[in-house]
């Protein structure tokens, strides 16, 4: 949407309101809109002055990041050491344009781990113990 379409302006106040919805992260990756004012007063013949206006948006974290895929399956044996990188996950993507932390959540957390991208074995894994484990990454 143009800067027309998005702003109006109070023909009495002159006081300037958003019209449309104002998103920083579209695509385009709009950071701000110029808009271009002019005040007429009554008078006969009317005189006029014009001013352009800037109007800079601020990023808000309003998008959580988002995996390439939501489920990852990955198999491992059990004699895989402690501290052995057992996937590497794609990148997160946030549209904020925020910096991303990885972590793992809930009770696998004290067997696995992430640094950076890659999910670790924390401890060592038996078979016979826990078959299978689900493992958040936040």
């Amino acid at each position: 949407m143009s800067a027309p379409e998005l702003f109006s302006v109070d023909s009495t106040s002159g006081a300037l309101r958003v019209a449309g919805n104002l998103d920083r992260d579209i695509s385009s990756g709009q950071m701000f809109y110029t808009v271009a004012m002019t005040a007429r007063d009554g008078g006969s013949p009317s005189k006029e002055t014009s001013a352009t206006l800037k109007v800079i948006l601020e990023n808000v974290n309003d998008n959580a990041p988002v995996f390439s895929s939501s489920d990852y399956v990955v198999e491992v044996s059990e004699s895989t050491a402690a501290g052995t990188t057992i996937h590497s996950f794609t990148a997160a993507t946030d549209v904020d344009g925020d910096a991303i932390t990885y972590s793992t959540v809930g009770a696998a957390s004290a067997v696995f781990g992430v640094t950076g991208t890659d999910l670790e074995t924390l401890t060592s894994l038996d078979y016979e113990a826990e078959r299978c484990y689900s493992i958040v990454i936040m």
